[in-house]
């Protein structure tokens, strides 16, 4: 986790700091030989999409894409326009100022994918105790050939078992069942000895749970089952997550 932070603050903060400190630069040398209150214009576009990361929560599946948007919209916002500002009188020096943009685009999004990387595989319990959003996949069968994807995702508030059909021109009919995490009232590992209805599509298609490790949760609607081979380590990241948010609330 140590090396997912570290590069997530790479991607996050350092280099997006870094680029509006290259705008705040390529401004002054402008403003040397003549300046307009207009000329700081490009530091603030460079400095909103730094706060918007800042401020952001994203999924670890979108710090990539969250990375990219950053850095593109500080080049786009901050440093195109502020070496134009600098090219006039500056174009030389502003010239490195200006690569560190650039720099910023490409390294960021590596970056966000190792700390995804670093931090995902493999799973830990720790990051139950975390507001970082997990999905697992889940263990179902059909009753007819088809082609359905499910999965189970814990988040900050609720964990949500999902399903959906994939169809030609059409985002499917999904399912999903939401279980607040503070009425969860005990979560264990548990052994499915055959295979028992899980979820229903609209249609009325059955997902059935099949035979193996699953978690069982005992909530105050009644108990549902997650069939998943990572039973023991979801079951201590759902525990952690439920404590976790009770604190936070």
């Amino acid at each position: 986790m140590v090396a997912a932070r570290a590069r997530l603050a790479w991607a996050f903060t350092w280099l997006p700091g870094a680029v509006v400190l290259a705008c705040a630069g390529m401004v002054a040398l402008a403003a040397l030989d003549d300046f307009a209150w207009w000329q700081v214009l490009p530091v603030i576009g460079a400095l909103v999409p730094f706060l918007a990361c800042q401020a952001a929560n994203p999924p670890p599946p979108r710090w990539p894409h969250t990375a990219f948007l950053t850095a593109a919209g500080q080049l786009l916002l901050g440093a195109i326009p502020a070496y134009g500002v600098a090219a006039a009188t500056a174009a030389g020096p502003a010239l490195p100022l200006f690569l560190i943009a650039w720099i910023g685009l490409i390294a960021s999004i590596p970056l966000a994918r190792g700390a995804l990387k670093a931090l995902m595989s493999p799973l830990t319990p720790d990051l139950g105790a975390t507001p970082l959003t997990l999905r697992f996949g889940v263990r179902t069968a059909i009753e007819r050939a088809d082609t359905i994807t499910t999965g189970v995702t814990l988040g900050l508030t609720h964990l949500v078992a999902h399903a959906r059909r994939h169809a030609a021109y059409s985002r499917g009919n999904p399912t999903e069942i939401a279980v607040p995490l503070g009425e969860i009232l005990g979560v264990r590992p548990v052994v499915l000895p055959a295979m028992l209805p899980w979820l229903s599509l609209s249609d009325g298609t059955r997902l059935l749970a099949t035979a193996g490790p699953a978690v069982e949760l005992a909530t105050r609607s009644g108990e549902f089952l997650i069939p998943t081979d990572d039973a023991a380590l979801l079951t201590e990241l759902i525990a952690r997550r439920c404590a976790f948010a009770g604190q936070t609330r």
